[in-house]
């Protein structure tokens, strides 16, 4: 069985859950710039850089909230057990 991925939430710090989350979609977006998934072929020139990027940023971000892979989660969940010692 595979263990569920939690999921970050901002009820006990949004400023943390939001840094989680811009985490996990970086994460996403290097992946999806090394498996070359928007690379049409040809030439393409700026415009298709360009077209490329936003296209990839948008899909992290999406990806980073419908399939978070968990580092997010497990940062978040670390540093709030560790604030919580020192209080």
């Amino acid at each position: 069985m595979i263990n569920q991925i939690p999921l970050v939430t901002a009820q006990a710090n949004p400023k943390l859950a939001k840094a989680a989350e811009q985490l996990e979609a970086s994460f996403w977006a290097e992946m999806l710039k090394s498996s070359n998934a928007f690379d049409y072929g040809g030439e393409g020139g700026i415009g298709s850089d360009q077209f490329k990027s936003f296209m990839i940023e948008q899909q992290s971000q999406l990806l980073a909230r419908a399939h978070p892979l968990g580092i997010g989660a497990h940062i978040t969940q670390t540093l709030e057990d560790r604030s919580a010692q020192h209080d």
